[in-house]
């Protein structure tokens, strides 16, 4: 029998052999070496840090104005700078839940501590806590960063609930996300209360307004400092108004 040989491409052995390994975010952009430009529609600018610039933290993208002069290098001596400030804002007395971090579905999920959450925030069970009552009784929504794929069947029932995606939610990974498919949450989702937002999102509740982010913005800024403080992060994004001042530079968005 005469030997038939195939010259046909083996797509798989192909992609196989081809194949690269994906790249690992690391945990910081700094070196030792890093230097840092101001910039405008006019030009760009080293800056020259004294004393009490090295105390700041700049996150590159970050809108400031920034006070010191041009020295004979070329470069700008760094004195002082001014962020924007938070925006206005007015006081409502409604209040919104904001809870992250609750694992549903996961294999470490504590439920007596979810079923104690809910309980407090129904007005089912008072906890030890310096919260006066009357608070708890004004939470009208329960906003959930959850990166899982499991909610409570009941949790909309009392309250308003919304839902936003995570950074390992099956959803795609560049800002904004898309909100979660319905059939994802089949049970959850009927309830009227239930709303599935996208990442980031703006929110309106009674008078108020709310900014919501699953905090991959933040995770990305915490990687252009020393400065490991995530609060602090949140306060540079409400007093610059910027939310994700490292996109798209490192932090994928659409």
């Amino acid at each position: 029998m005469p030997e038939i040989r195939s010259f046909r491409q083996n797509s798989v052995e192909s992609s196989a052999s081809q194949s690269f390994p994906v790249l690992q975010t690391p945990s910081s952009y700094l070196g030792g070496d890093h230097l840092y430009y101001i910039e405008d529609e006019s030009g760009r600018l080293e800056l020259s840090f004294s004393e009490f610039g090295r105390e700041l933290s700049p996150v590159t993208g970050t809108c400031m104005a920034i006070r010191g002069f041009e020295r004979p290098d070329g470069k700008f001596e760094f004195k002082d700078y001014l962020l924007p400030g938070l925006a206005p804002s007015s006081r409502v007395a409604t209040y919104a839940a904001i809870v992250s971090g609750l694992q549903f579905g996961h294999d470490e999920q504590d439920d007596l501590s979810i079923d104690l959450l809910f309980d407090f925030l129904m007005g089912n069970h008072q906890l030890e806590t310096q919260i006066p009552a009357c608070q708890i009784s004004s939470v009208v929504c329960l906003i959930l960063g959850i990166q899982s794929l499991l909610v409570r069947n009941d949790m909309g029932m009392t309250m308003y609930v919304v839902v936003i995606p995570g950074s390992t939610d099956p959803v795609g990974c560049a800002l904004p996300q898309h909100p979660f498919k319905r059939g994802i949450l089949p049970s959850s989702a009927k309830s009227p209360n239930t709303v599935l937002l996208a990442n980031p999102s703006v929110v309106s509740l009674e008078g108020g307004s709310f900014l919501l982010t699953s905090g991959q913005n933040i995770e990305d800024m915490l990687r252009y400092t020393n400065d490991k403080d995530p609060l602090k992060m949140a306060e540079l994004v409400l007093n610059s108004r910027h939310i994700a001042p490292s996109a798209p530079d490192t932090l994928c968005r659409l």
